[in-house]
């Protein structure tokens, strides 16, 4: 079976702009850009908020694919040291993220219930703003 699958990733890679990422590629992050509200964007090199954001980010659980009620917006690019680019897309209400253009990420634990932890807050104080503009 995993041939198989190693076999229509690449027939969708090859045919669409579909891209698979998987987590375990969000490592040595160099640089950061994040491009939000009406063309603005803020670059992130410093090293202690880059090791902060990788945290976050790689340890994140995959949910699969979202219901329609996500509202994707921010652009998050993250360049490694050997020169690759993660693409991400970020939901702007919640913790949860598009990795590449295939599956939804949870960067906070839990979805429901007291035990959820909300680290959109905490995502926003790495990257240094205060909210998506509107």
């Amino acid at each position: 079976a995993t041939q198989l699958c190693d076999f229509l990733l690449q027939i969708a890679k090859e045919k669409t702009d579909w891209q698979y990422i998987d987590i375990s590629e969000i490592h040595d992050i160099k640089h950061a850009k994040l491009e939000y509200a009406d063309g603005q964007s803020k670059d992130i090199a410093d090293k202690e908020k880059l090791k902060q954001l990788e945290k976050l980010l790689s340890e994140a659980v995959i949910i699969g694919y979202s219901p329609k009620t996500f509202d994707l917006g921010p652009k998050l690019a993250l360049t490694r040291k050997d020169g690759k680019v993660i693409s991400i897309q970020l939901e702007k209400s919640h913790d949860f993220f598009r990795l590449g253009s295939s599956f939804y990420y949870d960067y906070g634990w839990g979805m429901n219930g007291a035990a959820s932890i909300d680290n959109l807050p905490k995502l926003l104080d790495i990257l240094g703003i205060k909210g998506w503009s509107k």
